[in-house]
């Protein structure tokens, strides 16, 4: 089963809205989960659900799992099926490190088994922790694969059949051992009834990352809702980049910093400016999980924390996050609080930031309903540096150090011809060394902190690459890719701009979903062929130049786009040749799909690209959610802004046209195009 997932912020915490929604073209049922984003500006990607089959295979059984409405209308994730040992695994693109997991679940036998998995390495090897019951068993902790410790932690919870239990799993990677919290209890009980299982898990095999999911097994019907997942997959969690400091200059003074403006997401008439007006009997209110107020200093600064007066605090327990709003907007270093239940006056909550421009509260609602309510809200501590005068006549520095390298320019020259076999992919002109020397063969390769400046070239790579956040300023080329892997290559987003990880020279071929995902890349001179879908996916920050993609779509329900964007913004698509022919065997629809499905897309360059293709469309920009047919419940992003179609030459028969648009957004832009007679169409 595939169910689609929107990704929100650094930090993340995702909401169970699922619904049932046809493909693109139409040609088959997706049972689809969607998750409700918390900050558009933020969302980054997308991601799925992958089902494997039963005894710990990693072989995918997209029959397995499946979406229900529950009675109250509310929504699961459900097996029927009484298989040993399947798994659904959340297919993020990145790996999670320390978190916050929890839910509910359920089922419908008294020996149903069934547990949510964390850390989990699936799909591509049987091992993750897991919190589980099974055979009439109670809940117990434990760790599941190759040396990893956390086995049979239990505790004193037998389910019953048709119950619900919810469960809060706490997980924190640190550098000497992986911490796990587990707690499990009874949906009809308070919080506080729940039972708590911990493991330390110190051994050299310990899991240290990756993805969540779910696990069955056995006799009855098992069901999942009420996803929650906090995150954070840039940073970890013990060393915070913030707070690293190398031979700090002289302090200088310090003045405070303090809350000067607020604005929230919405508000039944208590708005937001009332958080911050000085009078307590005011505040500001706002229904639902995920509304935001945003609380904006008067300079960037650092503080301590926060204090905070809820609205009828004294008589209910209210759930928030607070993160970090940087100078240029984004949000970061999310943390969870829950007030006391037993004030509505001030409480300080400690939350330590520099270079903050502000503070944002998302709301997750009260222990009574999902009201959210700030009566007051200030710093604490807060400060930013003065910094001193420039001197007319600046002191010569003693020992300065020297000027680096200028980085290479990502703007590389068109190529001289249409890309092709030629001069893409492990040529002898770029990649002179093929004509000597045996491509040296590798698993896989998962780029680090640690490969910072590297250059990987000249490998046969027959697994996945995945590109961390932290890996900024590597180079791969004249290298190959094949496998079976979901995404041959997955780049983390990490807003690098030139010291993004780039891709010379390679030929990529096998994935089951995409050549190359994610954020902050460049790809030059390569060639994508042979995928079970897409070519490539960009979300932010990508440059596509000077590439060769043919025969895209293996798969049978495939619909492939050799680029497709759904959400994001600042990519270029310029000077490849994009041959989409619908060849035997494959399933091609759209050249460039330019699409606001998961969030808004801006600045957007298609220029002087050969495409040829007989498929649906050639280059395609829409506002789906504005004329899709099943619209019910879907947001709205707005047609795509600054979308330009420059220059482009188009080559073949295309069903629905060589430029489609759909309620495009402000600064689209067509011009110079020309068809196979050299003819302009616009």
């Amino acid at each position: 089963m595939k169910n689609n997932f929107i990704l929100a912020g650094f930090k993340l915490v995702l909401f169970l809205i699922a619904a049932f929604l046809m493909s693109s073209c139409g040609e088959r049922k997706l049972k689809s989960l969607e998750i409700e984003e918390i900050n558009n500006d933020q969302i980054f990607g997308i991601t799925e659900f992958i089902d494997t089959d039963q005894n710990n295979s990693l072989q995918e059984n997209d029959n397995l799992f499946q979406v229900e409405e529950l009675s109250d209308s509310s929504l699961a994730l459900v097996t029927t099926s009484t298989k040993s040992n399947i798994h659904s695994h959340l297919d993020l693109g990145i790996s999670l490190r320390s978190m916050t997991y929890s839910g509910s679940m359920m089922g419908s036998d008294s020996k149903s088994g069934m547990g949510v998995t964390f850390l989990s390495k699936y799909p591509l090897s049987d091992d993750y922790y897991r919190l589980r019951t099974y055979a009439g068993r109670a809940f117990e902790l434990s760790g599941h694969g190759r040396g990893v410790a956390c086995d049979g932690i239990k505790s004193d919870i037998i389910p019953k059949a048709g119950a619900w239990y919810k469960y809060e799993v706490q997980v924190q990677v640190k550098e000497d051992q992986t911490q796990i919290s587990a707690a499990i209890w009874d949906a009809s009980k308070d919080r506080n009834t729940a039972e708590i299982l911990v493991c330390q898990d110190k051994s050299s095999s310990r899991l240290k990352e990756g993805t969540i999911g779910v696990w069955a097994h056995g006799a009855g019907k098992k069901h999942w809702s009420d996803f929650n997942l906090a995150f954070n997959p840039f940073f970890d969690s013990d060393k915070d980049d913030e707070d690293e400091v190398i031979e700090p200059a002289p302090t200088p003074p310090k003045v405070p910093v303090k809350i000067v403006s607020a604005k929230s997401s919405s508000d039944d008439g208590n708005v937001a400016s009332n958080s911050i007006d000085g009078n307590l009997a005011s505040r500001w209110s706002a229904y639902g999980k995920g509304q935001t107020l945003d609380l904006m200093f008067d300079r960037v600064g650092s503080i301590d924390g926060l204090r905070i007066a809820i609205y009828k605090g004294d008589g209910q327990r209210n759930s928030f996050q607070l993160a970090r709003i940087r100078e240029d907007g984004s949000i970061d270093q999310m943390k969870s609080f829950e007030s006391s239940g037993t004030s509505d006056g001030f409480l300080e909550y400690a939350f330590s930031i520099k270079d903050a421009a502000g503070v944002r509260f998302i709301g997750q609602g009260n222990t009574r309903n999902l009201w959210n309510s700030v009566s007051e809200a200030e710093v604490i501590h807060g400060t930013v540096n003065e910094q001193e005068p420039p001197q007319s006549t600046p002191a010569p520095t003693p020992n300065p150090e020297p000027t680096p390298n200028p980085m290479p320019t990502d703007d590389l020259p068109q190529l001289a011809g249409r890309p092709g076999s030629s001069n893409t992919g492990l040529n002898e002109k770029d990649c002179p060394e093929i004509k000597t020397r045996s491509l040296k063969v590798v698993s896989g390769l998962t780029l680090t902190s640690a490969d910072r400046g590297k250059t990987y070239s000249y490998l046969q790579i027959n697994g996945a690459v995945k590109v961390k956040a932290d890996a900024y300023d590597v180079v791969l080329k004249c290298s190959r890719i094949n496998t079976g892997t979901y995404h041959a290559i997955s780049v983390d987003k990490n807003d690098r701009g030139a010291d993004r990880f780039k891709m010379y020279n390679l030929e990529i071929s096998g994935p089951k979903s995409s050549g190359v995902y994610g954020s902050d890349f460049s790809i030059f001179n390569s060639e994508v062929s042979d995928t079970g879908s897409d070519g490539i996916k960009p979300f932010y920050n990508v440059i596509i130049q000077g590439n060769w993609f043919h025969h895209l779509g293996y798969l049978s329900t495939a619909h492939a786009d050799a680029v497709q964007m759904v959400v994001g913004k600042n990519v270029t698509i310029r000077g490849n040749f994009i041959d989409n022919s619908n060849n035997s065997g494959y399933k091609s629809a759209t050249t460039a799909m330019i699409q606001t499905n998961n969030g808004p897309v801006d600045n957007v360059l298609i220029e002087k690209n050969y495409i040829f293709g007989s498929g649906n469309f050639a280059v395609h920009v829409n506002n789906k959610y504005a004329t899709y047919k099943d619209k019910s419940g879907k947001t709205n992003y707005g047609g795509p802004t600054n979308t330009r179609i420059l220059n482009n030459h188009f080559l073949g028969e295309f069903k629905y046209g060589e430029i489609t648009t759909r309620d495009v957004g402000a600064g689209f832009k067509r011009q110079g195009n020309i068809d196979e007679n050299g003819k302009l169409m616009d």
